[in-house]
């Protein structure tokens, strides 16, 4: 938590004349801007740091969303006295910033505020011969700024755990902006309210118009995956911990189960595999009766070496209902993971010839399986004809590049094989360090301080020193 900065109180007063096209109610939003501008531009000067720091926000909007203000406005309305308390609001709760984290690297700070200012102060200088839509286009801009400043409010109140009057400001605000990252914002803080008070059901409105939206399906079910997780988090920290989402009756049993499975995904618990374990076991409570539950859930398991418990589960299931060729799959992965080789090859064997014999992912956990059981010879040739398939394919590079690298001594080979891992994405921080391991074998220091950097950046943030 970054300390709190020193509470300055700063009292400001300017003056406009109305414009061409003012009334009372747009010169007050103008002067509102104007004199909050001035002040906040002379902190900035002065390198005054905001106590609510979100990196995607400029430090614009940084210092207005962590302070408090009051507006003194003339009887004529040309004339504002401000007095604004900078950094008069804590630094907030990490997953409440987290949870609107999805606008990451933009400003949204002066970036809006300016290009409004502008066009008003252009509107002002047209000739009184102009057509009348000037005059509604000027009062439109004067709404988006007035809109725009609600917003940032809004963002606030939220920061600050003032869900009732953040609740209420949302719904009784008429919130029209051009920027739609703003009003993506606002939706998403509806909907992280609606799910911290108990209101699942409305938050699966606001769900509802992301399907809706440009976002495919991946993209969408990452995107509720991001909601519920730091949600489910932030309230993890409180008394009731998560208590108020799973006792909601508005809230259906199919999406409880994918809340929790997503807090067993989140890698702000990526040590925590006691927590992680946590969560899956409250979301078997919640599975259903389908089989695609129970194939993330084995999966996911599977993924953290609890292969005891994926056996278990699918084994029940298998009781329970009919048998489905499809968990043969993970059944064979929890066996990888017991050490169970032949039992594994048999299930992959079977699971091949009902799927498909040239599957890449089921060739490579064979050969994976393979190699672990000291059939290195096959497995090698097996990965070697899932690469012929799919020359990109990411975890048959990987272990190629490992097996090289650890049993075979070929560090050129394996240098190989990691980098064309590496260019379809990001590498665990062991893979880095392996990199940087043969660069210094081979005499290039340069590029193996480079990955040794790169292995330290992917760290989880509580091991980077």
């Amino acid at each position: 938590m970054k300390k709190d900065t020193e509470k300055v109180i700063i009292k400001e007063t300017i003056r406009r004349e109305f414009g061409r096209y003012d009334n009372e109610e747009s010169n007050e939003l103008i002067l509102t801007f104007l004199v909050i501008d001035k002040i906040i531009s002379s902190l900035i000067e002065q390198n005054i740091q905001p106590s609510v720091a979100i990196h995607y926000f400029d430090q614009w909007s940084n210092l207005y969303i962590s302070s408090n203000y009051e507006l003194e406005f003339s009887d004529d309305s040309r004339e504002v006295t401000c007095n604004f308390i900078v950094n008069s609001k804590s630094e907030p709760d990490k997953y409440l910033m987290l949870s609107i984290g999805y606008l990451s690297n933009i400003s949204v700070g002066r970036s809006i505020m300016d290009p409004l200012i502008n066009k008003i102060a252009d509107m002002n200088q047209v000739e009184p011969d102009e057509l009348n839509e000037i005059e509604e286009n000027y009062l439109n801009i004067v709404d988006e700024l007035g809109s725009s400043l609600d917003i940032f409010l809004i963002i606030g109140m939220y920061l600050n755990e003032q869900f009732t009057e953040c609740r209420i400001a949302i719904d009784n605000e008429y919130l029209e902006s051009e920027e739609n990252q703003l009003l993506f914002l606002i939706v998403v803080i509806s909907i992280n309210i609606d799910l911290i008070n108990g209101n699942g059901g409305d938050a699966l409105e606001d769900l509802e118009l992301f399907k809706e939206s440009n976002l495919d399906i991946d993209q969408f079910l990452d995107f509720k995956s991001g909601v519920y997780w730091t949600v489910g988090l932030y309230l993890e920290e409180r008394s009731k911990g998560i208590k108020s989402v799973l006792t909601d009756k508005s809230f259906p049993e199919a999406e409880k189960f994918w809340f929790l499975y997503s807090m067993s995904l989140t890698r702000y618990l990526e040590e925590n595999l006691n927590k992680r374990h946590h969560y899956l076991k409250l979301a078997e409570k919640y599975i259903g009766s389908g089989i695609y539950n129970v194939l993330l859930l084995a999966e996911r398991y599977n993924d953290l070496g609890f292969w005891k418990d994926a056996l278990h589960l699918i084994h029940v299931t298998e009781r329970e209902q009919v048998k489905n060729q499809l968990l043969d799959i993970p059944k064979a992965k929890a066996l990888i993971v017991a050490e169970k080789y032949p039992e594994a090859i048999e299930l992959l064997k079977k699971a091949m010839a009902d799927i498909d014999e040239e599957n890449v992912d089921l060739m490579t956990y064979m050969a994976d399986c393979l190699i672990a059981s000291g059939n290195s010879q096959e497995g090698i040739a097996l990965l070697e004809r899932v690469l012929e398939i799919e020359p990109d394919y990411n975890d048959a590079l990987l272990i190629l590049g490992l097996h090289n690298f650890v049993e075979v001594k070929n560090y050129r080979k394996a240098l190989r094989y990691l980098l064309a891992a590496e260019k379809q994405g990001e590498l665990l921080p062991e893979v880095y360090d392996i990199l940087a391991d043969i660069y210094e074998d081979l005499g290039l220091m340069k590029k193996s301080q480079e990955y040794r950097n790169k292995a330290i950046s992917n760290l989880p943030v509580s091991d980077q020193k």
